[in-house]
């Protein structure tokens, strides 16, 4: 079996993580997911990750065609829109259905936690809450993405930190090999390359745009791997769910020894050369 249902303990993974991220013949490579997630959260977060990312010196990699994703990403219309704006008119719905059923189903008695309360001031107290919270959705419902600052933190930081790779002869791999590997679902990527049910494949919608993104980034890790002639490769990576560049043990071994549940820990995936 290439992946076992019992795996090493928890402590040891994360012993292994930590020797590989102190090694200085480990490369540290950024997938685009988590350079994408750059343009999803607020400045003040961008920065304290790129920051972190920084402290780990000339070791971390950014691939060339996760850099291009994370360009292209930029440009996205909805980057321009208001991210909170919808969860705030959500909320506000939410709240209005919330007091009306409670209005239906709260009596006298029924309130009693953690300080007694007639229906009528129940009722109230539930009104005023719900005005404070759409006052405090509404002071940041308005908030607006803002790529182009975003775009200017990570120009520089790409540029510092892009590998030079030759996508020539990769993408011509990716040509030969894509739809192979897809239907054999041979990780990474195969999630994302559209199948068919014949010959009993799973049949997978796929994306119609990059459904290959993946597997060229993982081509340009292991030829940089490879020239570099480093020992450890560590993917920092957001793309967690869909099961092709992480694997998930269903059980671990403790300390004691003892073999537990794998309470979400989660181990990268070796994906196919």
């Amino acid at each position: 079996m290439l992946f076992h249902e019992i795996a090493l303990s928890r402590d040891e993974i994360l012993q292994k993580v930590a020797d590989a991220l102190q090694s200085e013949e480990a490369g540290i490579f950024l997938d685009a997911s988590l350079l994408i997630h750059c343009y999803e959260i607020s400045g003040g977060a961008r920065d304290e990750l790129l920051a972190a990312l920084t402290k780990l010196g000339s070791r971390v990699k950014v691939p060339l065609w996760a850099a291009k994703e994370t360009w292209e990403h930029s440009f996205r219309k909805e980057l321009k829109s208001r991210p909170l704006q919808t969860h705030a008119e959500n909320l506000g719905k939410q709240i209005k259905r919330f007091s009306a059923e409670a209005r239906r189903y709260v009596d006298d008695e029924s309130v009693s936690q953690p300080t007694p309360l007639t229906k009528e001031e129940y009722e109230t107290q539930l009104k005023e809450a719900g005005k404070t919270v759409m006052k405090l959705a509404g002071m940041v419902s308005t908030q607006e993405r803002k790529p182009e600052q975003t775009a200017a933190t990570l120009i520089p930081f790409f540029n510092e930190r892009l590998l030079k790779s030759n996508l020539i002869p990769i993408l011509a791999r990716v040509q030969a090999e894509g739809a192979l590997r897809a239907k054999h679902r041979i990780p990474p990527g195969f999630p994302d390359a559209a199948t068919s049910p014949e010959d009993g494949d799973l049949p997978n919608k796929g994306k119609a745009i990059n459904p290959h993104g993946d597997l060229i980034i993982w081509f340009e890790i292991l030829e940089y791997v490879r020239t570099q002639k480093l020992k450890f490769l560590v993917l920092v990576t957001r793309d967690i769910t869909k099961g092709d560049w992480v694997y998930i043990p269903r059980r671990l071994n403790d300390s004691n020894p003892r073999v537990r549940s794998r309470r979400g820990a989660g181990l990268h995936r070796k994906p196919g050369c």
